[in-house]
């Protein structure tokens, strides 16, 4: 009985003061404190939130008062209200459910040993998209980045690459020797000649990084925005050679 009691949300010390005016009938607070255990300064606040929750009701003699619990259907009709508060809450609860929901989550990484990690993670996609300054951005680790379109060729990820005018020769046809044919250039116009930063876009990940000393970057992870970054470059690649 104390377990179903508890778990309609009623306290140990609320029901045992509820179960005893149910055996014992009309009570004073002496004698529920000596009945039930329960110091009599508690009693006089338990027998206040029984009241509240319309179990038991008070009897005025006087000065003196007793407390009695109601007929068990009450615990229905406290029920009852309960679910119908908890049914008034939900539209605004629900309103702050989904405004974080539609907040990125936003990651901070600093020096090129953190930043790389946006590349290896960028291995679980199947389709990447950059928009960078490739002779700037090896600079950083020839060796690494070797290794990157190696995993990128092993893995059959598609990279496509919008890059800046000094990235054209031997940086390019190194990526095209490495990754193969799912590696795909298309260059920038002539006065965007160098880039000091890398943007990279995969699955609901836009990474806005700082190539050049001191290396840093930037991840934003949320769907609709890496949604809206991709449209950008589709729509930029469609215009470029």
């Amino acid at each position: 009985m104390e377990e179903k009691l508890q778990s309609i949300g009623l306290s140990i010390l609320e029901i045992k003061i509820y179960l005893y005016l149910l055996e014992f009938g009309i009570s004073s607070p002496p004698a529920i404190s000596k009945g039930t255990l329960i110091a009599r300064p508690n009693c006089y606040d338990v027998l206040r939130k029984l009241i509240e929750k319309n179990l038991v009701e008070c009897f005025k003699n006087g000065a003196r008062k007793t407390y009695g619990a109601k007929d068990p259907l009450a615990l229905a009709e406290y029920e009852e209200k309960r679910l119908k508060k908890i049914n008034e809450a939900i539209p605004e609860l629900r309103l702050l459910y989904d405004s974080k929901n539609n907040k990125p989550d936003i990651e901070f990484l600093d020096g090129f040993s953190q930043v790389k990690q946006i590349w290896n993670r960028s291995l679980s996609s199947s389709h990447i998209r950059g928009i960078t300054s490739t002779k700037n951005l090896y600079k950083n680790s020839p060796q690494f980045f070797n290794t990157y379109h190696k995993e990128l060729r092993k893995r059959e990820i598609l990279l496509q690459d919008i890059l800046t005018i000094d990235s054209k020769g031997n940086v390019t046809d190194w990526g095209t020797e490495t990754i193969g044919p799912l590696y795909e250039v298309r260059f920038l116009p002539k006065k965007y000649l160098t880039l000091p930063t890398d943007i990279l876009i995969w699955d609901d990940n836009v990474a806005l990084i700082h190539i050049t000393h001191p290396v840093s970057a930037t991840i934003i992870s949320e769907s609709n925005m890496a949604d809206m970054f991709k449209i950008m470059f589709d729509l930029s690649w469609k215009q470029l050679s």
